[in-house]
């Protein structure tokens, strides 16, 4: 799977979660529907801010991957992969593609809906001043100080509204038949979401399906928040008064027009009237969620969106335990300070992410070995052995050698890249605000600008392979 999306994935996994506890949490606790829907709003937007703040918070390195324990050995550090052959161009990555095309489907599906709804405003015509009265009465009693523009539309359908900054009220062509009770609870659902700033949330909410469309937790989020949206508009229309009955045969009425338009913030649909119907008869809190809730929820959202962002799951690493030789083994001189070579470069240095450890010993140096039963042709082997251990030990110091030397050039390189991390960092820094300025939609002519082109992590050199030490003869035979 490619790296971006399985990053995702498993970040998107880990704040769903906590968002599914939560909303258990205020669930079992007995929240009203507008304290649920608060916390399903937060969770999601919170999901959108993960990839930012994954681009713009430091790493948080956590050692939560199984340990790695080195015994008697110098670590050194290779990327995963790392073959001696000349490195392959890079091919594209499909799932990448994939995942960018259909993301680019969703976000144009959301437009869509709203071009379609400018266009079923358009076509409305003007309420008659009965409906205008009500409308300032309602907006008053809800403390709403936004102008809502009210139209009626050109046939059937259900109410809706819609916009965050400057709302709309579309309602249907037979809503000049309505009785005042009607009128009343007509508006006082849909006001409800304008003072709520429901066509946020659910932008919002469109914005994560669209970025997170391979999980289904999202859009089983996404479908129970704007559930919640509708109970605790209803829970508003009857703290002002509303007998549950009269609003609930209402419901039912205007369900059986029409259904409304998908985008749209619908007064009532088909699926959801038999539990909205159900939510209405069903005693239960029915407060407001305060400010305070919803303040507390979305700083502690953006705060797990920031740790679930910036931490980077690391090998943790055991304490090295060095073995120790025999006193026989270290009998010659070059060997003893092989030994003591190979203790200094054991220093506890933790294997970075992304990368795995390989190993390099020191020389063995020849070990006595007992009962040998041909004295003479054990010493004659043993020497052919050490003439040929003592050229393999001065092709290895010189490897070892080179292998230093390539160690440092590697520090060097590792330096710069770091260096162009912080940069490419910036670029997209200056990347997104760049495409925020401009929208997710630019106009015809907008000169997009292009994502930077993140840095290659450098190879580390290959540690040389110790040579095998020749076998001590044992002691001669005695007369």
């Amino acid at each position: 799977m490619s790296g971006p999306v399985l990053d995702l994935l498993l970040r998107s996994s880990l704040m769903l979660a906590m968002l599914w506890l939560a909303f258990a949490a205020v669930r079992r606790a007995g929240g009203s529907a507008a304290m649920r829907h608060a916390v399903l709003m937060s969770g999601l937007g919170a999901l959108l801010l993960v990839p930012l703040l994954g681009a713009l918070l430091p790493p948080l390195p956590v050692p939560i991957l199984p340990e790695k324990v080195v015994f008697g050995q110098v670590q050194a550090l290779v990327p995963p992969n790392t073959h001696d052959a000349a490195p392959s161009p890079a091919a594209p990555d499909l799932l990448l593609i994939g995942y960018l095309t259909v993301a680019a489907i969703l976000l144009g599906r959301i437009l869509l809906g709203q071009l379609l709804l400018s266009r079923l405003w358009r076509r409305g015509r003007s309420a008659d001043s009965e409906w205008l009265v009500l409308l300032q009465e309602t907006r008053d009693a809800l403390g709403i100080r936004r102008r809502v523009a009210l139209r009626l539309a050109t046939g059937h359908g259900m109410p809706m509204t819609w916009g965050t900054l400057r709302p709309r009220l579309l309602l249907p062509s037979d809503a000049r038949s309505w009785r005042d009770e009607e009128r009343r609870i007509v508006l006082l659902h849909e006001l409800a979401h304008v003072a709520r700033r429901d066509s946020f949330s659910r932008l919002t909410a469109s914005l994560a399906c669209a970025l997170y469309w391979f999980h289904p937790l999202v859009w089983i989020a996404n479908k129970r928040m704007r559930l919640e949206q509708e109970h605790a508009c209803d829970d508003l229309v009857l703290l002002y008064g509303t007998e549950p009955g009269r609003y609930a045969r209402s419901l039912v009425d205007i369900a059986r027009c029409a259904a409304a338009p998908s985008p749209a913030l619908a007064m009532a649909r088909r699926s959801e009237i038999e539990r909205r119907v159900a939510a209405i008869a069903r005693p239960g809190r029915r407060s407001r969620a305060s400010t305070g809730f919803v303040a507390a929820w979305g700083v502690s959202g953006a705060l797990a969106a920031a740790a679930i962002a910036s931490v980077v799951p690391v090998a943790a690493l055991a304490p090295v335990t060095v073995a120790t030789a025999k006193p026989a083994a270290l009998a010659k001189p070059e060997a003893r300070a092989e030994h003591q070579m190979a203790l200094a470069h054991v220093d506890g240095t933790p294997v970075p992410r992304g990368h795995r450890a390989i190993v390099m010993t020191s020389p063995v140096p020849p070990v006595i070995a007992a009962g040998a039963s041909d004295y003479a042709a054990d010493v004659a082997r043993y020497r052919r052995e050490s003439a040929v251990y003592d050229i393999e030990l001065r092709r290895y110091e010189a490897e070892l050698e080179q292998y230093r030397a390539a160690t440092e050039r590697y520090d060097r390189k590792v330096e710069a890249y770091r260096a162009e991390e912080l940069e490419y960092r910036r670029d997209v820094a200056a990347y997104q605000a760049r495409m925020a300025e401009i929208g997710a939609h630019p106009p015809p002519g907008t000169n997009l600008p292009t994502y930077p082109t993140a840095p290659t992590y450098p190879t580390a050199p290959t540690a040389p392979t110790a040579p095998t030490a020749p076998t001590l003869p044992g002691e001669p035979p005695s007369n």
